[in-house]
């Protein structure tokens, strides 16, 4: 199958499988946990100024991953998880350093009663209060 697409309010529970080579809630990607050492679901956020200047930062990485999703059970293929709610970070390749939380997800698909995030949403960098909008899904 090429595509599933999940349209309405849908909850999703128990372990469940999704095999699709794309998974759509609405017509946008669900996103999936990635790894830092894996394409990152943001390249382009604000970097954090940790320690201030005139002192270098401890990194200028503008890369996000979103790194758990608080509902587990609900997978994409070979065992992608998908993110429902969850943490994030923000670093350089394979070195997240800066955490973050995820806003609540756009989509009317839910695990357990938790939005999925899909892309265009939205997380926030703890260190700098920066938003960060998840533009890549990491389903491949």
């Amino acid at each position: 199958m090429s595509e599933l697409k999940l349209l309405g309010v849908l909850d999703l529970g128990g372990a469940l499988k999704l095999k699709a080579k794309k998974v759509l809630a609405k017509g946008k990607e669900i996103l999936v946990v990635m790894e830092t050492s894996e394409t990152a679901h943001c390249s382009n956020a604000v970097p954090v100024i940790i320690p201030t200047p005139p002192a270098k930062p401890l990194t200028e990485g503008t890369l996000v991953w979103v790194n758990n999703s608080f509902n587990r059970t609900v997978c994409i293929n070979k065992d992608r998880r998908v993110v429902a709610g969850g943490t994030c970070v923000q670093g350089t390749a394979g070195a997240g350093i800066w955490p973050g939380l995820l806003l609540p997800g756009s989509s009317t698909v839910r695990v357990g009663g938790v939005p999925v995030s899909v892309e265009g949403d939205q997380a926030i960098i703890l260190a700098n209060g920066a938003p960060v909008v998840l533009n890549v899904s990491g389903q491949g």
